[in-house]
């Protein structure tokens, strides 16, 4: 039986297979920052952090607007219902 070192797969045998290079530091594998401004305090956040913050400002306010108009139509209903009674 042959060494695993030894042993050729498609052709390629371990000991010349191509190692991946890492590279520290990088421009780029750094993700790029944005400065953001929250509650009078200056971040540094990446664009998939500023992506998943827009998409849950928009789920909020959807949600709130949504919240206000329920609560619009139980206030007329109340009202409705004391001014009948």
């Amino acid at each position: 039986m042959p060494d695993v070192a030894e042993t050729t797969i498609e052709g390629v045998t371990d000991e010349s297979a191509p190692t991946p290079e890492i590279t520290e530091g990088s421009a780029d594998s750094q993700p790029q920052l944005f400065n953001v401004k929250v509650n009078g305090v200056e971040l540094e956040v990446t664009a998939d952090e500023l992506v998943k913050g827009y998409m849950r400002q928009a789920d909020y306010t959807q949600k709130t607007q949504t919240l206000a108009e329920q609560q619009r139509c139980c206030q007329s209903t109340s009202t409705r219902t004391v001014s009948q009674g």
